[in-house]
């Protein structure tokens, strides 16, 4: 099977960017596992809602095959939002809620909740 992306961009205002993309790609698995087959599914937002505020919203899916048969699915939702305080100089913050299942003995759920804060700053 061979590595496949599929990118789209639809600027539906000059305020309002939406993104969406479909990527298959194979990659290592790890424990014993030779490789995985990783499907991934992701919408993501972009809107500025004044000059100096932005606002970023994701979903992403991710669904993966091993060689020897074992099955992960993954599910994340995020947002965040950006203060440009000048025009080098950016401030982040934001949420990202994760889920996640992967079908071996025992099965094996999990789910989190990661709260981030960043400065970008250039010259």
């Amino acid at each position: 099977t061979a590595d496949i992306a599929v990118n789209l961009r639809w600027e539906a205002t000059p305020q309002l960017v939406i993104f969406t993309d479909y990527t298959r790609q194979i990659s290592f698995a790890g424990q014993g596992d030779p490789y995985q087959i990783i499907n991934r599914f992701s919408a993501s937002f972009q809107a500025e809602l004044t000059p100096v505020f932005t606002l970023r919203g994701r979903a992403q899916f991710d669904h993966a095959d091993t060689a020897l048969g074992v099955e992960r699915e993954y599910m994340s939702l995020g947002s965040a939002v950006a203060y440009k305080s000048s025009d080098k100089m950016w401030v982040e913050g934001g949420f990202t809620w994760r889920n996640g299942d992967i079908d071996v003995p025992g099965d094996f759920d999990y789910d989190d909740f990661i709260l981030y804060a960043g400065v970008i700053a250039t010259n």
